[in-house]
């Protein structure tokens, strides 16, 4: 259903950084919500690489990081209430519905083209497990049916990268998830995905998983609450919604204020986790510079499969997986 809400491509970013009176952490805070453009992402990223050196080479008096925390950034009853409800709803949307994967998977694939298939078939099955974890949290069953849709449809390529991350294990280097396929299928799949995308692609995306999973300590709770906070982020739909002229949201402020929900969560839990509001603050901005720089890599992979995989037919590639890889 069209509107009549007209959308440019300098609408605020909408990823959210809590943060005190600290300048140094203003001037993230400033980066970040006030960008005039969301879609050269690179300009951010620089801006905010230059915030954070400051940050790494900024100490603070030694009374400031032992100063007691205000009441409200203290997780409170609904706070532990919210997290467990969170992670309880993760574990029933990604358990394992079928036997483990094995390599017997890989009998079909014959050339890179049917590599690609495949992988997008397994996308494509993680998508529809997404789809049960977001429709479980309240503040997205509470909007309406297109802004769910636009959300969903842009959005999903990153949410669903971040979940792969949290599959990732540092210290096999693959993405191994035990309960859902053998090691011997992971160890494949990862040789297999580095023959279909090529090393450059893939040892980017190992690098930051790498780096997000050290950034958060491969700390389930945070890459989940994360992957709430990135379903609700306005800044991805945006640009896509002006670049295919498709309708906007139907109501902007009920997105905002279901992410800030999760976004100010997130950043509660973290202060508990790390002890110290500076702390917290510092891994907080790390993991946003890390997800900027995600989103571009998104954009390598998309343009890649675009290139790849031009005029598939409906029988070959999912009708769902065409249209959230832009290959309509």
């Amino acid at each position: 259903m069209a509107t009549n809400n007209s959308v440019t491509k300098n609408q605020k970013t909408n990823i959210i950084v809590i943060t005190g009176n600290d300048e140094t952490f203003q001037n993230l805070l400033s980066i970040i919500q006030k960008s005039e453009n969301c879609g050269e992402l690179s300009g951010i990223t620089r801006s905010i690489e230059s915030t954070i050196e400051q940050l790494q080479t900024t100490q603070l008096p030694h009374m400031q990081q032992i100063t007691p925390l205000p009441q409200n950034f203290s997780l409170t009853l609904d706070d532990y209430n919210r997290l467990n409800s969170v992670k309880l709803s993760y574990d029933i949307a990604f358990r394992p519905t079928t036997a483990k994967q094995d390599v017997s998977a890989f009998d079909h694939i014959s050339d890179r083209r049917s590599g690609l298939l495949y992988s997008t078939s397994l996308l494509y099955d993680l998508g529809m497990k997404l789809i049960t974890f977001i429709r479980s949290i309240p503040e997205f069953e509470f909007l309406n049916e297109q802004n769910r849709f636009i959300l969903f449809k842009y959005n999903s390529p990153l949410v669903l990268y971040m979940r792969i991350c949290l599959c990732y294990d540092i210290n096999r280097d693959l993405v191994f998830d035990p309960e859902a396929q053998s090691e011997e299928y992971a160890i494949v799949c990862k040789q297999l995905l580095q023959y279909c995308y090529g090393e450059q692609l893939d040892l980017a995306s190992t690098q930051l998983f790498r780096s997000i999973k050290n950034v958060t300590d491969d700390d389930p709770i945070i890459l989940q609450l994360m992957l709430i906070i990135l379903t609700f982020t306005k800044s991805l739909s945006v640009e896509n919604i002006v670049e295919n002229e498709q309708s906007t949201f139907m109501n902007s402020k009920q997105v905002d204020e279901a992410q800030s929900i999760y976004a100010s969560l997130l950043f509660r839990y973290m202060i508990k986790k790390y002890s110290t509001y500076y702390q917290a603050a510092r891994q907080y901005s790390q993991l946003i510079q890390k997800i900027l720089r995600t989103q571009m890599l998104i954009r390598t992979f998309q343009q890649f499969f675009q290139e790849q995989l031009i005029n598939t037919r409906d029988d070959e590639l999912n009708p769902i997986m065409k249209s959230i890889l832009n290959l309509q």
